[in-house]
Protein backbone atom coordinates (compact mmCIF):
# COMPACT_ATOMS: atom_id res chain seq x y z
CA UNK A 1 0.00 0.00 0.00
CA UNK A 2 1.50 3.39 1.50
CA UNK A 3 4.78 1.90 1.84
CA UNK A 4 5.31 1.12 -1.94
CA UNK A 5 3.95 4.10 -3.31
CA UNK A 6 6.98 5.58 -1.37
CA UNK A 7 9.52 3.21 -2.69
CA UNK A 8 8.01 4.05 -6.15
CA UNK A 9 7.92 7.21 -5.80
CA UNK A 10 11.23 7.56 -4.21
CA UNK A 11 12.44 5.49 -7.42
CA UNK A 12 11.08 7.72 -10.05
CA UNK A 13 12.20 11.07 -8.78
CA UNK A 14 15.83 9.70 -8.31
CA UNK A 15 15.44 8.57 -11.63
CA UNK A 16 14.55 12.19 -12.92
CA UNK A 17 17.42 13.90 -10.87
CA UNK A 18 19.81 10.93 -12.56
CA UNK A 19 18.12 12.20 -16.44
CA UNK A 20 18.23 15.68 -15.86
CA UNK A 21 22.03 15.67 -14.11
CA UNK A 22 23.28 12.79 -17.31
CA UNK A 23 21.07 14.31 -20.15
CA UNK A 24 19.31 17.62 -19.50
CA UNK A 25 22.10 19.91 -18.01
CA UNK A 26 24.83 18.32 -20.32
CA UNK A 27 22.62 19.87 -23.65
CA UNK A 28 21.57 22.79 -21.95
CA UNK A 29 25.10 23.93 -21.12
CA UNK A 30 26.39 22.81 -24.26
CA UNK A 31 23.35 25.01 -25.91
CA UNK A 32 24.70 28.07 -23.86
CA UNK A 33 28.13 27.53 -24.82
CA UNK A 34 27.81 27.71 -28.48
CA UNK A 35 24.36 29.98 -29.19
CA UNK A 36 25.51 33.84 -29.78
CA UNK A 37 23.00 36.37 -30.65
CA UNK A 38 26.16 38.35 -32.00
CA UNK A 39 26.12 36.67 -34.84
CA UNK A 40 22.38 36.65 -35.66
CA UNK A 41 22.88 40.78 -35.38
CA UNK A 42 26.07 40.87 -37.19
CA UNK A 43 24.23 38.54 -40.05
CA UNK A 44 21.15 40.99 -39.66
CA UNK A 45 23.43 44.13 -40.46
CA UNK A 46 25.39 42.54 -43.16
CA UNK A 47 22.42 41.15 -45.71
CA UNK A 48 21.76 44.53 -47.09
CA UNK A 49 24.06 45.93 -50.07
CA UNK A 50 26.36 48.05 -49.78
CA UNK A 51 27.44 47.52 -46.15
CA UNK A 52 30.96 46.98 -44.46
CA UNK A 53 32.06 45.55 -41.76
CA UNK A 54 35.15 46.79 -39.62
CA UNK A 55 36.50 44.96 -36.56
CA UNK A 56 37.39 47.47 -33.91
CA UNK A 57 39.17 46.62 -29.92
CA UNK A 58 35.48 47.21 -28.62
CA UNK A 59 33.17 46.84 -31.19
CA UNK A 60 31.80 45.78 -34.84
CA UNK A 61 31.28 48.59 -36.77
CA UNK A 62 29.00 48.81 -39.90
CA UNK A 63 29.36 51.24 -42.51
CA UNK A 64 27.30 52.12 -45.57
CA UNK A 65 30.26 54.45 -47.46
CA UNK A 66 31.98 55.80 -45.62
CA UNK A 67 28.67 56.35 -43.40
CA UNK A 68 28.81 54.47 -39.72
CA UNK A 69 25.46 53.11 -39.70
CA UNK A 70 25.74 50.59 -36.50
CA UNK A 71 28.00 49.70 -33.55
CA UNK A 72 27.89 46.15 -32.04
CA UNK A 73 29.79 45.44 -28.48
CA UNK A 74 29.37 42.33 -27.01
CA UNK A 75 30.53 41.84 -23.35
CA UNK A 76 30.08 39.35 -20.80
CA UNK A 77 27.17 40.07 -19.82
CA UNK A 78 24.78 41.97 -22.72
CA UNK A 79 24.63 42.33 -26.24
CA UNK A 80 24.35 46.11 -27.26
CA UNK A 81 23.53 47.44 -31.02
CA UNK A 82 24.27 51.11 -31.12
CA UNK A 83 22.35 52.39 -34.63
CA UNK A 84 22.67 55.77 -35.93
CA UNK A 85 18.48 56.49 -36.27
CA UNK A 86 16.78 59.97 -35.01
CA UNK A 87 15.46 57.88 -31.30
CA UNK A 88 12.77 60.10 -31.86
CA UNK A 89 11.10 57.84 -34.67
CA UNK A 90 10.89 55.07 -32.45
CA UNK A 91 7.73 54.70 -30.11
CA UNK A 92 9.53 53.43 -26.75
CA UNK A 93 7.09 51.14 -25.70
CA UNK A 94 7.14 49.05 -28.92
CA UNK A 95 11.00 49.23 -29.10
CA UNK A 96 12.39 50.14 -25.87
CA UNK A 97 15.95 51.98 -26.15
CA UNK A 98 18.08 54.90 -24.81
CA UNK A 99 18.75 58.18 -26.32
CA UNK A 100 22.27 58.33 -27.07
CA UNK A 101 22.21 62.46 -29.00
CA UNK A 102 21.17 60.59 -32.44
CA UNK A 103 21.99 57.15 -31.73
CA UNK A 104 19.43 54.20 -30.67
CA UNK A 105 20.92 51.23 -27.66
CA UNK A 106 17.94 48.78 -28.19
CA UNK A 107 17.36 46.97 -24.62
CA UNK A 108 15.18 44.01 -23.84
CA UNK A 109 14.97 40.54 -24.29
CA UNK A 110 13.32 41.16 -27.78
CA UNK A 111 16.85 43.00 -28.93
CA UNK A 112 17.18 41.09 -32.36
CA UNK A 113 13.60 41.34 -33.33
CA UNK A 114 13.57 44.58 -32.41
CA UNK A 115 16.87 45.25 -34.38
CA UNK A 116 15.87 43.78 -37.49
CA UNK A 117 12.61 46.26 -37.81
CA UNK A 118 14.69 49.18 -36.68
CA UNK A 119 17.77 48.24 -39.07
CA UNK A 120 15.45 47.37 -42.56
CA UNK A 121 13.97 50.58 -41.51
CA UNK A 122 17.18 52.73 -41.74
CA UNK A 123 18.41 50.51 -44.25
CA UNK A 124 15.56 52.10 -46.47
CA UNK A 125 16.99 55.44 -45.52
CA UNK A 126 20.18 54.61 -46.39
CA UNK A 127 19.07 52.93 -50.16
CA UNK A 128 16.84 56.20 -50.92
CA UNK A 129 20.07 58.47 -49.95
CA UNK A 130 21.90 56.31 -52.17
CA UNK A 131 19.52 57.02 -55.29
CA UNK A 132 19.54 60.55 -54.15
CA UNK A 133 23.48 61.00 -54.17
CA UNK A 134 23.45 58.58 -57.65
CA UNK A 135 20.89 61.03 -59.53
Amino acid sequence: GAIGFIVISSILFFLGVIFGYFVIVPLSINFVATFTVSDIVKNEFMKYNGVTNKLTKSYDCFYVGRKLVAKLSITSAKVKVYLAADPSAYNSKQFPHKDLSNKIEVLGGLSVVRVSVILAVLAQAIESANEENEQ
